[in-house]
């Protein structure tokens, strides 16, 4: 049972003559955030909050980052409050025979994000943000997937063409969820265990 992550299957895959990796989303996201004095947000910040929008999904998220953004030097990481924005990517870009990874970014990924990162705007300024230092940070990659997807390169089972090659990570999926896949890695997993016992 291979649960190597999405690049590592991706390549154990298709050096094992499966031809996986021609696909990955990436589980986009971005950190927003903007100066209001002494908040404090900077420790053991918990992401319980959720906003879910149609095409985003919004969470209390720290980012030093955020500092580079505002001209003052005198804000510090207390001075910082901030939003983590995460959309889901279409499944757009591939994994070369080397490990490198290539994604393109079509305008519907930017859409989403430039939605949420609006939306994330808005919420910090109605809490106190000075709108004027509102920025965000790059543009990253949280949870890569979708390069053995089920379907096509695992059936049902997560099984390979290869007999008793299975696969059990995010590389599954077939659509970018949007959201951490944590627990739909973790059900596909019990799922497959309950299978492979009975099998």
């Amino acid at each position: 049972v291979l649960s190597a992550g999405a690049i590592s299957s991706a390549l154990i895959l298709r050096r094992a003559g499966i031809d996986a990796g021609h696909e990955i989303f990436f589980d986009p996201f971005v950190s927003v955030g903007g100066y209001l004095k002494d908040i404090n947000f900077n420790t053991e910040v918990q992401m319980a909050g959720l906003v879910i929008g149609e095409n985003f999904v919004l969470s209390p998220h720290f980012s030093s980052f955020i500092r580079a953004n505002i001209p003052d030097d005198s804000v510090t990481d207390k001075d910082i409050l901030s939003i983590m924005v995460k959309t889901p990517d279409e499944c757009k870009g591939y994994i070369d025979d080397d490990g490198e990874v290539y994604k393109t970014n079509t305008i519907q990924d930017i859409r989403y994000l430039a939605e949420g990162v609006a939306t994330a705007g808005f919420i910090l300024e109605k809490a106190g943000v000075d709108p004027n230092t509102i920025g965000s940070t790059v543009y990253r990659g949280a949870h890569p997937g979708g390069t053995a997807k089920i379907g096509e390169i695992v059936d049902s089972n997560l099984e390979t063409e290869i007999s008793n090659l299975f696969v059990c990570d995010a590389s599954v999926l077939p659509i970018s969820p949007g959201k951490p896949p944590i627990l739909t890695i973790l059900a596909l997993s019990k799922r497959l265990a309950d299978y492979l016992k009975n099998k």
